[in-house]
């Protein structure tokens, strides 16, 4: 049996999502279907493809160089695929070879040729392939120096493009105008490119934008996919902007001669599987240029597959293996007119794309550009570009459409001018705002560059809004309305009535959607009709489930604080329903979701997260019940409307708590928007630094780390809080943290275990390290822990499951929050502990007992495997304001690392999370004068396996008076500009930063050492102990070296 390995993407970052671990698992899915042995490495721990029962060897480690190298070795596999890695994966495969490994071990590369990768990543070679197949590309020039640009610029003008080479999501590019703009944007670029390579290209930005997304076999067949467009023009990164498919402004000639470019391309390179080519297409005549090359499956790829049914992952992977278009079948087993991966989709609906920011909580710069910044994405479908688009915008939550709608209201004419010329995440609502206040498509089209077509379905659009607020009541109108894609609510509040009663008088009239299947228009059919979406004025396709069937509702987009690790559990719920007998239906909106490949629910519905759609789906399936746990927040706050619409819920709000000693976060309600007084008073009797959250039911999750009034202000100021908001405010706490895991039926409860959560210094949740088992507590304390959750459990109303935090103090434990959303470390805990919790909950909704489950039983025996848990963040996309105080951090993904210690295994999370402590060079140490002794003995023991101590002036004192030399850097504010990259050969490394949590000048610190280190990429510590336990490791790896007669005495303290 040939042996395959599968390389992930590791943690999810800006510009590479959890797209590679839906296709990721579709292609194991068919190598194994295939025959095939299959190994996978992926770090990110809130994956489907790191389930054990994924691949036949699943190894959950860094996807670096170092481990998978070892790997290799030690699995001997006849193939390696890295097709479905993501950037990472391409550019370790080219580590690999370039090392020789790959040929001295004798392993074949499938799917995506090394010189395929070198061609289209290498912008030199890039260029020179173009040129030789006679396919245009702009002027270009690729420079490893700062001068060799500005000669460039001076032979083409302004403005210009800088790309790096082997970097993803446009990561350190950008648009330059300027002499200092273009340096920043080259050295940034030289900086991060792991050759040390930029492409300085003309500028053609205002270009239409399209892609090709197709497929290749090895006998040189070809297939394309789709056409997909993008709204916004040439400058803005295809993940922030909108696209839509089938693309809409292209004449059959265009597309004539981009699909034969495309072909070209992708035979050119010898690609055996997927690949997307990029084009910029001038909106004046029919010029073009190809702009990228991806030769690899990617965020279009996926959205492709999900607009079309086109199984793109599963193709691709077949094809890698060797087999031909033509011999892969797509149609269901017993198809009259089967269908083979040959055929090429035609639809009769359109799709839009929207990407997700979450700019609400980051505080970061909202400009879009060339570098990708959304964190995720929405999909709609419609029977016209205006339905799909107002599915969509509705789709990013109803709490994000009322930001940017009340955002760009409140616009003067020159700002919201500015906001057309130069683009944030608000452009879409900006340009219906100013074609409200009277501007015309050509005025607006000026401002933006957007192609007429789309603007005049905006403008379609905003006519109806004016139609609508004008025949208030009118059924005609309504049903106009609604067929356009106009929401109940929306209906509601130009004609001044709530949601329910426009709801109401739909019913009463007979307009309900109908639902349409997504597939082709052509007899091709390239799967079961599983894949809804709704519609008006049509009759639809689907018929009724034949057995019972419950529904599921999703997450939607991923965001900060609410990503991949929900939509893990989403997919174990809908398996757990199939084993459970009931038909599975999912309600979801996000192509990236693993949930929301077909295979994995009998019926999914691809339609906005908002009430009005949900009852839709509830009325057409009438499902015997409503399953919201998995869903994040996002579902969680339907539970109160599904209940009082008359829908089984199968998990219920949390409307009690036990009683405790520790006083629950203080609750405060009313008028906090306009009246912030009233909040800031509260904190500062509870005084700095507080904990601030705005959710009604689910602190932990959405908590903010205050550390003064003016930080409130702002948080308040950004926060866009509804009149009536929960704010909550709880005092901050020092110390580690435990999470306990537990199950609950409605009599029984049981702890399924405990993680430990070590906070750093001053931070927000985003910033813990997590580890199981835990490494502070005492088996005697784990009893206790277990039996107060367990008595905490029995007095809730939860059923499925419960996580309670609990903090110790003195010589007692005292919960701080309850979860009951299924979220934030559950998968993690799930790998570590190899206990099923999704699976077991599902079937207790379903109505298993706890009794009848067969349940592990809980030892307190010290395991032989230590997890740890970290988190990847994306903020140098973010923000160019380091120093801003008010930037609050967010992660974007996770990795896990273990081992036989705790050492070991948050090696490895530096390791995965690329952000690996430096073999050499200068650590900074600026610490507390608590932590001076404890600091002093840990930089002797830096200096002894080679590196060089930084330290401020404080510290430097102490360490010199103890003998030990190290270089002064003057104030900690020195350290932000030391951290600059044109500084990097005399800045820090690595910083050792600890204060004391309670004083306001030393919190301000730490929060600018902390945004400035995360923009750079440097490793920062803040526990003394954490940082010692990792110079364990980095001790065993290397030798001390001490001349002869200069071996450190003892500490001067040691001896009192």
């Amino acid at each position: 049996m040939p042996k395959v390995l599968v390389l992930g993407s590791g943690p999810n970052v800006l510009g590479q999502g959890a797209e590679f671990d839906k296709a990721g698992a579709a292609a194991l899915g068919a190598l194994h279907d295939a025959g095939y042995e299959t190994i996978v490495i992926n770090s990110n721990p809130a994956t489907v493809m790191t389930d054990t029962h994924s691949a036949d060897r699943v190894y959950v480690e860094p996807v670096t160089r170092q481990f998978v190298s070892q790997i290799i070795r030690q699995e001997m596999p006849d193939a390696i695929l890295a097709t479905f890695g993501g950037q990472t994966a391409l550019n370790l495969v080219m580590e690999l070879a370039n090392d020789g490994l790959l040929s001295e071990l004798h392993i074949k590369m499938l799917g995506t040729p090394l010189n395929a990768i070198e061609q289209t990543e290498d912008r030199e070679l890039f260029y020179n392939l173009l040129r030789n197949l006679q396919e245009p590309v702009p002027q270009a020039t690729v420079v490893e120096d700062p001068q060799d640009a500005v000669q460039f610029v001076q032979r083409v003008g302004w403005p210009v493009i800088v790309r790096p080479a082997y970097t993803l999501g446009g990561t350190g590019g950008g648009i330059a105008h300027s002499d200092k703009a273009l340096a920043a944007f080259v050295q940034n670029g030289i900086t991060l490119s792991p050759t040390g390579q930029v492409a300085v290209e003309r500028s053609i930005d205002g270009y239409r934008e399209i892609e090709i997304e197709l497929v290749r076999d090895h006998a040189d067949n070809t297939a394309v996919v789709a056409v997909l467009e993008n709204i916004d023009p040439v400058g803005i990164h295809t993940g922030d902007s909108i696209v839509v498919t089938p693309a809409q402004t292209l004449s059959h000639t265009e597309l004539t001669r981009l699909r034969e470019a495309a072909i070209k391309i992708i035979r050119a390179l010898e690609i055996e599987g997927v690949c997307d080519v990029q084009f910029a297409v001038d909106p004046n005549s029919d010029a073009y240029y190809v702009i990228e090359v991806n030769p690899r499956l990617g965020r279009s790829a996926v959205l492709a597959e999900t607009a079309t049914g086109y199984p793109v992952a599963r193709v691709t992977a077949m094809l890698a293996i060797g087999q031909s278009l033509a011999d892969i079948p797509l149609s269901p087993a017993g198809a009259t007119a089967p269908t083979t991966a040959a055929s090429e989709p035609v639809l009769d609906y359109l799709v839009t794309k929207l990407p997700r920011w979450s700019y609400q909580s980051v505080g970061a710069d909202r400009r879009i550009g060339t570098q990708m910044k959304a964190s995720g994405e929405v999909v709609a479908f419609g029977r016209s570009l205006e339905e799909s688009i107002l599915k969509a915008m509705r789709s990013l939550t109803w709490d994000t459409d009322d930001e940017y709608l009340n955002r760009v209201r409140h616009f003067d004419d020159d700002t919201l001018a500015s906001h057309l010329i130069h683009p944030e995440d608000d452009r879409l609502f900006a340009m219906l705002e100013a074609m409200q206040r009277g501007y015309s498509v050509s005025e607006v089209a000026e401002l933006t560059k957007i192609h007429p077509y789309f603007l005049e379905r905006l403008h379609h659009i905003v006519a109806m809004l004016k139609t609508v607020a004008d025949q208030a009541g009118d059924t005609d109108t309504l049903m106009a309305a609604k067929r356009l894609g106009l929401s109940d609510r929306r209906i509601g509040e130009l004609w001044q009535l709530p949601a329910e009663q426009v709801r109401a008088l739909r019913l009463e009239a007979k307009i309900v959607p109908h639902y349409s299947v997504s597939g082709t228009n052509d007899g091709n059919n390239f799967g079961p009709a599983k894949l809804f979406f709704s519609t008006y004025g049509e009759a639809g396709q689907q018929t009724p489930m034949q057995k019972d069937a419950v529904l599921v509702i999703g997450s939607g987009a991923y965001q900060t604080r609410q990503g991949q690790e929900f939509d893990y559990g989403t997919v174990h719920a809908l398996n757990a329903i199939h084993r459970s007998g009931y038909a599975a239906i999912l309600v979801n909106c996000n192509a990236q979701a693993v949930s929301t490949d077909r295979d994995h629910s009998d019926r999914l519905y691809f339609e906005p997260l908002t009430i009005e759609d949900i009852l839709n789906v509830v009325d057409a399936e009438k499902p015997v019940g409503v399953l919201t746990q998995f869903g994040g927040s996002t579902a969680a706050r339907f539970q109160t409307a599904l209940s009082q619409a008359g829908v089984k819920l199968f998990d219920s709000p949390l409307t009690e708590l036990p009683k405790q000693s520790l006083k629950e976060p203080l609750k405060l309600r009313g008028r906090i928007p306009t009246d912030p007084a009233h909040v800031t008073a509260q904190a500062a009797q509870i005084g700095y630094p507080l904990w601030v959250s705005p959710s009604k039911r689910h602190f932990a999750a959405h908590a903010h780390f205050i550390t003064s009034a003016d930080m409130l202000a702002q948080f308040l100021t950004s926060a866009h809080l509804a009149d009536d908001q929960v704010i909550r405010l709880q005092p901050y706490t020092d110390g580690a943290t435990y999470e306990v895991f537990g199950l609950k039926d409605d009599t029984d409860a049981y702890v399924a275990g405990i993680v430990e959560h070590l906070w750093a210094q001053n931070a927000n949740v985003d910033h813990m390290l997590s580890v199981f088992p835990t490494n502070h507590l005492s088996a005697a304390q784990r009893t206790a822990l277990a039996q107060v959750a367990t008595t905490d459990l029995g007095q809730m109303n939860a059923r499925g499951v419960v996580q309670l935090t609990y903090i110790w103090q003195r010589d007692h434990f005292r919960r701080l929050y309850v979860q009951t959303i299924g979220g934030g470390s559950l998968p993690f805990f799930a790998k570590a502990s190899g206990i099923p919790l999704v699976e077991l909950a599902t079937r207790i909704f379903l109505g298993n007992t706890l009794k009848e489950l067969p349940l592990p039983e809980i030892t307190q025996k010290k395991r032989q495997t230590v997890y740890v848990w970290a988190p990847v963040f994306s903020v140098a996309k973010l923000t160019q304001q380091a120093d801003d105080l008010n930037v609050t951090t967010y992660h974007t993904g996770e990795v896990m690392g273990k081992a036989g210690t705790f050492a070991k295994a948050y090696y490895k999370t530096l390791a995965a999370g690329n952000n690996p402590f430096p073999n050499h060079g200068n650590i900074l140490f600026t610490v507390a004068d608590s932590d001076k002794s404890q600091a002093l003995k840990l930089a002797r023991r830096f200096r002894a396996i080679g590196y060089q101590i930084q330290a401020t002036p404080h510290t430097a004192n102490y360490f010199q008076a103890h003998h030990l030399p190290i270089q002064r850097i003057q104030n900690k504010h020195a350290v932000a500009l030391s951290m600059a990259p044109q500084h990097n050969a005399d800045g820090p490394q690595a910083i050792v930063y600890t204060n004391d949590p309670m004083d306001a000048a030393s919190i301000r610190d730490t929060v600018l050492i902390r945004n400035v280190t995360l923009v750079q990429g440097i490793p920062l510590f803040t526990e003394l102990d954490t940082l010692g336990a990792l110079l364990n490791v980095l001790e065993s790896q290397r030798f001390a070296t001490v001349p002869q007669g200069a071996e450190p005495e003892a500490d001067d303290e040691d001896d009192e």
